[in-house]
C-alpha cells in the first residue's frame, strides 16, 4: 500500500499558482524596465542640455576674455569683430552656424548650432573717458533645446583713443 500513497500525495504547485507567479513576475519585470528606460532618457536629456550650456558658455568666455585683453579695436559688425591683442590681429566671425576665430572653428560638440550677435554701445556718461561697450549674445540650439548667454564687455581704449576722445571733449 505504501507505493499507492506515494502516488496519491499531491506535493508541488498547481497550474493556477504557477500562472499567478508568472503574471506577477512579468509585471515586476516590465515595471523595472520602464523605470530604467525613463531614467536613461532623462539622464540623456540632462547631459545634452549640459553639453549645450557648456559649449555656449565656453565660446562666450573665450570671446569676452580676448576682448578684455585687446589693445585696439579695428571694426565691429553684427557678426564680425576684429581687434588687436598682443600685437596680433584677431578676428571673430559668425558664418551662420559656427563661430570662427581667425578662420579657425572654435571647438563645439556635434549637433550644436551656435549663433553670435555683437552689439556696440558708447557710454557717454563722461565725455573725456568714453568707453565702448560690446554686447555679445551667443545662443546655441541642439534639436529642441535652446540655451542663450549674453555678456557686456568694456573694451579697453588705447592711449591714442583716450587722447583723441579728450580733444573732442574740449572743442
Amino acid at each position: 500500500m505504501k507505493p499507492l500513497m506515494f502516488m496519491l500525495r499531491e506535493e508541488g504547485y498547481t497550474t493556477q499558482e504557477l500562472l499567478v507567479v508568472l503574471i506577477v513576475s512579468s509585471l515586476l519585470f516590465s515595471f523595472g524596465i520602464s523605470i530604467y528606460v525613463s531614467a536613461s532618457k532623462s539622464v540623456g536629456g540632462w547631459s545634452k542640455r549640459n553639453q549645450l550650456k557648456e559649449s555656449v558658455q565656453r565660446t562666450l568666455a573665450i570671446v569676452s576674455f580676448d576682448i578684455m585683453r585687446c589693445s585696439e579695436l579695428n571694426y565691429v559688425t553684427d557678426s564680425t569683430l576684429s581687434f588687436v591683442r598682443d600685437n596680433k590681429s584677431v578676428t571673430y566671425h559668425f558664418d551662420g552656424k559656427n563661430v570662427h576665430r581667425n578662420d579657425i572653428l572654435l571647438s563645439k560638440p556635434e549637433n550644436v548650432n551656435l549663433e553670435m550677435i555683437i552689439g556696440r554701445e558708447n557710454d557717454n556718461s563722461d565725455s573725456i573717458s568714453q568707453t565702448m561697450l560690446l554686447t555679445i549674445k551667443i545662443s546655441g540650439n541642439m534639436k529642441s533645446q535652446v540655451y542663450q548667454a549674453t555678456v557686456t564687455v568694456d573694451v579697453p581704449m588705447s592711449s591714442k583713443q583716450l587722447f583723441v576722445a579728450s580733444k573732442k571733449g574740449f572743442n
